[in-house]
């Protein structure tokens, strides 16, 4: 199972109390990619940075081509729907589950939902195929899915 970690949830008490189980389920992956947008959030969190380091040495992060997700970013931030959606304001996430399919999205921004309600009826299903895991009512929910 492909999993995408947003920087803003390292800092959440839920979230460090699962961490601890999805780096040992060795069949949970990582996404990631050396786009600039998401390297420069990674620098301001350290522990972030720390992880998807790490998870790259444990061979368990697949990173998406910068290039690739790059070019993704700018086709959506170049769409009317993007541009006038207040709430989409990270497309390298959506970018990267484009490029690499990731079925969850660790987060605690509510915004992607709505961001993705809206671009879901526009742009190409595969941008939006994930599910957000926003705090540990989701999480359980969805645990025995993220865990095979």
């Amino acid at each position: 199972m492909r999993v995408f970690i947003d920087v803003n949830v390292f800092g959440d008490e839920w979230f460090q109390t699962i961490l601890s189980e999805l780096v040992e389920t060795d069949c949970v992956r990582f996404s990631y990619s050396e786009v600039d947008k998401l390297t420069h959030e990674l620098e301001k969190v350290s522990q972030a940075l720390k992880f998807y380091k790490l998870m790259g040495e444990m061979n368990r992060r697949d990173s998406a081509e910068s290039t690739q997700v790059q070019s993704q970013i700018e086709y959506l931030e170049s769409h009317v729907s993007w541009r006038n959606e207040a709430s989409c304001d990270d497309p390298h996430i959506f970018a990267i589950v484009r490029e690499i399919a990731t079925q969850y999205i660790f987060t605690n921004d509510k915004r992607i939902a709505k961001c993705r309600g809206c671009m879901n009826r526009v742009i190409d299903k595969r941008y939006c195929s994930f599910k957000l895991v926003t705090n540990l009512a989701n999480y359980k929910s969805s645990r025995h899915k993220i865990l095979s």
